[in-house]
């Protein structure tokens, strides 16, 4: 049985206001008031022309407006996101009933003239806010659930079948994936070694140069060598303007470099397989895959290669990395190609052997069933 639903105008907006609730708002709030509160007394204090004047004094208003904008006035672009949906769905087919169910991992959803569907290893996230949950997939929010159905007796139920099923879905993959891969490797690593590594690849993004971008250049370089001019003037007042501003631009390059960076990243990472974490190259993909999770990286959009550790890190385009074990990533050219060579699997050296597909077969006894989801999972 589906669940059957409707969504008020009311909870859209809610929805709305928690996809747009960054966790850094109320800093970047803060920070653009005292910027503008320094400008302001730097204005008063120091002895300037009168251009220069009002180009800090209207450059930071314009700041500080767009701050706000951008992070303090939740409701009224929550509104106005609602509004944006009923010009772009003048039939009203969204605020019909929604109909919500599961079959063979994925999601079906329908309301009106529309359906839509979301396999199950494709959430991202089941987001919750203070009446509703959001299920997500990326920065794209599948559907909004009502206060209703999350307390209903039959939600739960449907919770631990999404979970099954994304399970089920994700391992057929991985297996259709491992006939036709040219090299595979079981990678024996824990969640928390996995996101030690994954840290690891981010940070020597701005060691090696593959984390370097244009804006990043520019956000840095410019309040920096602003900070490093007023400091050899004399100009204090400056100098705490231009760091000020330095750190509000660059708060996320700095949060890399944190301990809290590690435990943001360890809440995205997903539990291993029963034999690992599985990198493997089929065609000209590199796939990565976890228990519930699949990703896939195209080798031709490489961009910067790294070896570290008896590991590859990769840098694709568009800064997307990851890594592979060594023993995969000889398989990849050094211009992001894949080399030609015999299908075969590649070996991580450690302690206990990598499993291989024919360790599996031969570990399987007759009249004992494999082990179902539930039962692995404990």
């Amino acid at each position: 049985m589906p669940f059957r639903y409707t969504i008020t105008e009311e909870e859209y907006k809610e929805a709305a206001r928690a996809l747009l609730n960054t966790k850094n708002r109320i800093v970047k709030l803060v920070f653009g008031a005292a910027q503008f509160l320094l400008v302001i007394v730097l204005n008063v204090t120091q002895d300037v022309s009168p251009w220069m004047k009002w180009a800090l004094a209207g450059l930071s208003l314009i700041w500080l407006v767009l701050t706000v904008l951008q992070n303090g006035l939740l409701g009224l672009r929550s509104v106005w996101m609602m509004n944006m949906l009923k010009k772009n769905d003048p039939s009203g087919e969204y605020w019909k009933e929604h109909q919500l169910s599961l079959s063979g991992g994925t999601l079906r959803l329908h309301y009106g003239k529309v359906t839509n569907t979301l396999e199950c290893r494709e959430i991202s996230e089941l987001q919750r806010t203070e009446h509703l949950m959001l299920i997500r997939s990326g920065k794209m929010v599948f559907d909004i659930i009502p206060e209703k159905i999350l307390q209903s007796e039959e939600w739960p139920a449907f919770l631990e079948a999404v979970d099954e099923q994304t399970y089920a879905s994700v391992t057929k993959a991985r297996e259709e994936y491992l006939e036709k891969a040219d090299h595979f490797v079981y990678c024996r690593m824990t969640r928390e070694e996995m996101t030690e590594r994954l840290v690891d690849v981010k940070r020597r993004s701005y060691v090696n140069g593959a984390g370097w971008t244009k804006r990043t250049l520019l956000t840095l370089g410019v309040p920096l060598a602003l900070a490093v001019y007023s400091a050899a003037a004399g100009q204090w007042v400056y100098f705490g303007l231009c760091l000020l501003t330095f750190f509000f631009f660059n708060f996320g390059f700095f949060m890399v470099f944190l301990p809290v960076y590690y435990r943001y990243v360890l809440n995205s990472v997903d539990e291993p397989t029963r034999d690992g974490y599985l990198f493997l190259l089929a065609g000209k993909e590199l796939l990565f895959f976890s228990r519930r999770r699949g990703t896939r990286f195209f080798p031709e959009k490489l961009k910067k290669q790294e070896r570290k550790d008896g590991f590859r890190y990769l840098y694709f385009e568009k800064d997307s990395m990851t890594f592979v074990p060594e023993s995969l990533g000889r398989y990849l050219g050094g211009n992001g190609g894949v080399t030609a060579g015999l299908r075969g699997k590649a070996m991580m050296p450690s302690k206990l052997p990598d499993r291989t597909r024919e360790d599996e077969e031969e570990e399987k006894t007759p009249g004992i069933p494999e082990p179902s989801p539930s039962e692995e999972k404990n």
